[in-house]
């Protein structure tokens, strides 16, 4: 994908190009500083190579995936890993300190109430590169970024990085996250290879959060289900 984009890259400054593609369209895209959404080259290959197409040819459509599927799907655990990055389902944390203590210089107090700003560390900018964008790949290996996906989350998650902290960390780190990070990658694969889905109307996807408790969506994403594969007879 690097070399496609690269060759139409190269034929667009030269103008050695006969009709537009759809690459084109998108490296425009890219070079507009004053285009309404931000593209990188993450994302073009992210909109070109989909999660779909993992869980094609992975999987196939012959059946639904599987818990035992989850391990080879190495897109589909970056997808969830970077989404509960940007989007925590709480996006606070609260904790009280049993005593006296030095937390990076500043002396906290015995029965201090701290709250923590999970939102805020997930997206630390002296941790992560381009912080406020939703780029998967990030998480594959040889990424360069902080994690890369291992064969055994739950394992991962006790050896946790603590610039990643969607379920809490520590010894009180959330109890069910293991077994949420396996409902997730199932239930999202099994969405993701059984539907399309098309936004309402002519919608703009917007991903504003809000001020609340459970950090909800300004704007709640409203869009219809396009089957691809029936799950009923597949799960047969």
């Amino acid at each position: 994908m690097d070399a496609i984009i690269k060759k139409h890259e190269v034929e667009r400054r030269t103008g050695r190009k006969d009709r537009k593609y759809m690459m084109d369209t998108l490296l425009e895209t890219a070079d507009d500083e004053n285009a309404e959404m931000k593209l990188t080259g993450n994302g073009i290959k992210g909109l070109l190579l989909k999660l779909q197409e993992e869980l094609d040819r992975v999987v196939g459509l012959d059946k639904l995936v599987e818990d035992f599927d989850i391990p080879n799907l190495s897109y589909l655990q970056a997808v969830v890993k970077e989404t509960l990055r940007m989007h925590p389902s709480l996006p606070l944390a609260f904790r009280k300190c049993r005593e006296d203590c030095v937390v990076n210089g500043y002396r906290i107090p015995k029965n201090s109430r701290l709250v923590l700003n999970v939102y805020a560390i997930n997206r630390d900018p002296n941790e992560w590169r381009d912080a406020d964008e939703f780029i998967p790949e990030r998480f594959l290996v040889n990424s360069g970024e902080n994690l890369a996906i291992e064969p055994d989350e739950l394992e991962a998650m006790k050896r946790q990085n603590y610039c990643f902290v969607p379920f809490g960390g520590g010894r009180r780190g959330c109890p069910g996250a293991g077994l949420a990070a396996a409902v997730l990658h199932r239930t999202l694969g099994v969405l993701i290879q059984c539907f399309d889905r098309k936004i309402k109307g002519a919608e703009k996807l917007n991903m504003e959060q809000g001020a609340g408790f459970s950090s909800a969506m300004v704007h709640p994403l409203i869009c219809y289900p396009v089957m691809r594969v029936n799950p009923l007879e597949t799960a047969h």
